[in-house]
């Protein structure tokens, strides 16, 4: 594997989808993410360096990061949340590696920064090309790290929303947590509206119920419907 076969296969598809979440403007800065990783005094990788990617053995993973940042280079492993089935069907949140056994470091572009990241135990090479370690657009990396964010917080709103389901079914509700909110355009499914669109007003009570605005013929219409009943445009 090369850094070449990372950029095409997962960095590309990482910049994408964060093209989509952000549109066009410029990335923001992230290095708020990494400093919990370095000593402030350690920080000048942050601004100055490359980001290279490096192979490590398995389980080394805690132990590695934190040689990397004694050593005042930064260290980035790109881990999201993924739910999976253990014991007998229950599920549980564990966090893996987007790239296997590759992390990135950030360090200055020289023989004597890349030999730090070498001589740490468990690493097993840097990825390059012609016996040199070859960079990371700075570009990409924002990319991966904003997919990493959007899959945090998804996992963060979906603990959420099982906190607050299961709050509704002590309650004797129904236990399922809408995301509708007033002024939202949606699609009536059943019942006499059917196939309208209507213009939400309220957000989800703790009834299943919400009143929406319809355009009929004879003019604008309350009307209180089931939210089983409507789905999002």
């Amino acid at each position: 594997m090369t850094a070449d076969s990372i950029d095409i296969q997962q960095g590309r598809h990482a910049m994408q989808l964060a093209k989509e979440e952000w549109g066009n403007q410029p990335l923001k800065p992230i290095g708020s993410h990494l400093a919990e990783l370095v000593e402030a005094e350690r920080q000048q990788c942050v601004s100055d360096g490359n980001w290279y990617v490096a192979s490590y053995e398995a389980r080394e993973q805690k132990r590695i990061v934190g040689e990397i940042a004694e050593r005042g280079l930064v260290p980035y492993i790109a881990l999201v949340p993924r739910r999976e089935r253990h014991g007998r069907g229950a599920e549980r949140t564990v966090y893996r590696s987007m790239f296997g056994l590759y992390m990135f470091v950030k360090c200055a572009p020289t023989p004597a920064h890349w030999n730090l990241v070498m001589c740490t135990r468990g690493i097993r090479r840097l990825l390059g090309k012609d016996g040199k370690p070859k960079p990371i657009e700075e570009r990409k990396m924002q990319g991966i790290m904003y997919v990493v964010m959007l899959e945090e917080e998804k996992e963060a709103d979906r603990v959420a929303k099982e906190a607050a389901a299961a709050k509704a079914r002590a309650r004797g509700k129904s236990g399922l947590v809408w995301d509708f909110s007033p002024e939202q355009r949606v699609k009536i499914k059943k019942g006499p509206c059917a196939g309208f669109v209507a213009e939400l007003q309220t957000a989800v009570d703790a009834h299943d119920r919400i009143r929406a605005q319809l355009a009929l013929f004879g003019g604008p219409r309350v009307v209180e419907l089931s939210a089983f009943d409507i789905e999002a445009l």
